[in-house]
């Protein structure tokens, strides 16, 4: 979805105040700028699916002086971009997307500028603490996925359902009815992290904590409550058994095949006729939510870092994300353009969404470890055993602290930062 001309215009002036705010006076942005840079141009990598358009990018040339060169590839192309880069001290980009599973391991390579964000940026994008190692921030995030339980609206319409009466289960039981062949509940339960993303979301919301912030492990009762709730989920027949297939379970459920789903949401166009339901705490409401957010970051080898901290300001920015948003459809960050963008595309509840951004924390209290990929990769076919019904939610605890965590326990023991 591209912006009309129009929009533009209307605010270019924001735009320059954007960028004058960030930096100092217009004027001597420029010359720190254009200090020892003879070609005035820095390189932005994103995804495809989430880059900007060109007549976006253009307000910030306009302002700054500087041209994006854009480079729209892949996650995977920027990991390969930037193992590149640290062997050839030379980046390939100076600022580049990053998925907030990665950055723990690009922290520990050293392939990340560490940024200086303003306290309002901080308290406007709540998600940039998933980037933060301490006092260091290594990202800026630009979206969000936001994760939770989501209900079709027209089925809670159509089957008068009241969800403020009824927990989840009777919810549940109710649109299972005498349906054998119809699961009403949708959940990733495949061999993807999208399956440890959704445990993670679970036990946040019915415990608040899934690791002790000393030693990085799994707090064992919310873990086996966690997966006991699937496993129930599973054998009443609220969800459709896993499979080796890889499954797509926001497909599922924007495809009528599920009424509810467990999960998280990136784009506007994917809320369009949801609701947002606050259902997944274990005696109520949820007491925690995740997000799973994509930021921008500086390459540590970019000759280039001042202006290309200066775009992350101006991208990351209130004003500008809302624009974002309506440019490449994706959910901003800010809170702030949160709102407007909700507002703007009448998404039903959603007060409840907002809300829930005031109970956001991360999944890892120290943030992701170096060894996330690796601990990934171990965990989500637990997760799948459990989801095809081979063990029952006791044995997936129990395998995972005996398989997962030694993962974790050798790299505290051998590994230290």
């Amino acid at each position: 979805m591209k912006l009309k001309k129009f929009a533009y215009l209307l605010t270019a002036a924001v735009v320059s105040v954007s960028i004058v705010g960030c930096s100092g006076s217009n004027e001597n942005s420029k010359k720190e700028t254009n200090k020892g840079d003879n070609n005035k141009s820095i390189t932005l990598m994103m995804p495809e699916d989430q880059a900007p358009s060109r007549d976006l990018l253009s307000l910030f040339e306009k302002e700054s002086g500087y041209k994006v060169n854009l480079v729209k590839s892949s996650f995977k192309d920027i990991d390969n971009s930037l193992i590149k880069s640290a062997s050839n001290q030379k980046a390939e980009a100076d600022v580049v997307a990053v998925r907030w599973d990665q950055v723990g391991q690009y922290r520990s390579r050293g392939y990340l500028e560490i940024l200086k964000p303003k306290d309002q940026v901080l308290n406007d994008i709540k998600s940039t603490n998933y980037f933060a190692f301490g006092k260091n921030i290594l990202g800026i995030p630009y979206t969000n996925k936001i994760s939770g339980l989501f209900a079709d609206s027209k089925i809670l319409e159509d089957e008068n359902l009241d969800t403020k009466n009824n927990n989840l289960e009777q919810i549940l039981k109710k649109l299972k009815k005498d349906k054998i062949e119809y699961y009403p509940l949708s959940i990733s339960l495949d061999r993807s992290d999208e399956s440890n993303q959704a445990l993670y979301t679970i036990i946040m919301a019915r415990d608040g904590k899934i690791f002790d912030a000393d030693k990085n492990l799994f707090i064992g009762h919310n873990l086996h409550t966690s997966l006991v709730f699937i496993e129930n989920l599973i054998s009443n027949g609220f969800v459709a058994q896993a499979s080796d297939n890889e499954s797509n379970p926001l497909s599922d459920f924007k495809n009528k095949k599920s009424s509810l789903y467990i999960g998280s949401i990136g784009t506007i166009k994917d809320l369009n006729g949801l609701e947002m339901l606050d259902m997944l705490g274990e005696s109520g409401p949820s007491k925690k939510t995740l997000v799973y957010p994509n930021a921008l970051s500086i390459s540590a080898f970019s000759k280039k870092k001042d202006i290309a901290n200066k775009f992350i300001e101006w991208y990351t920015s209130k004003n500008i994300q809302s624009i974002v948003s309506k440019d490449t459809g994706l959910l901003p960050a800010s809170n702030d353009a949160l709102s407007k963008t909700l507002t703007d595309s009448k998404v039903k509840n959603s007060v409840l969404i907002l809300s829930q951004m005031e109970k956001l924390d991360r999944p890892f209290p120290n943030s992701t470890p170096k060894y996330y990929d690796q601990f990934s990769r171990k965990m989500y076919p637990i997760i799948n055993e459990l989801g095809k019904g081979l063990i029952g939610g006791h044995d997936a605890h129990m395998k995972i602290e005996n398989d997962v965590e030694a993962i974790i326990k050798h790299n505290q023991a051998c590994c230290a930062e």
